[in-house]
């Protein structure tokens, strides 16, 4: 199975073993970032104990 980073099931193959695939859409990329935007909270200095 492969799910979004919105919990959005993309693909998947059932009870069946095997494996699956699936494309990038650029559209949804950039409304996942809008909507989850998690890299403009990232810290990049380190706090000194």
């Amino acid at each position: 199975m492969i799910v979004d980073p919105m919990g959005v099931v993309v693909a998947g193959i059932g009870d069946r073993a095997g494996l699956v695939s699936a494309e990038i859409e650029r559209d949804r990329v950039e409304q996942v970032r809008e909507a989850n935007p998690v890299l403009t909270a990232r810290r990049f200095r380190i706090a000194a104990d």
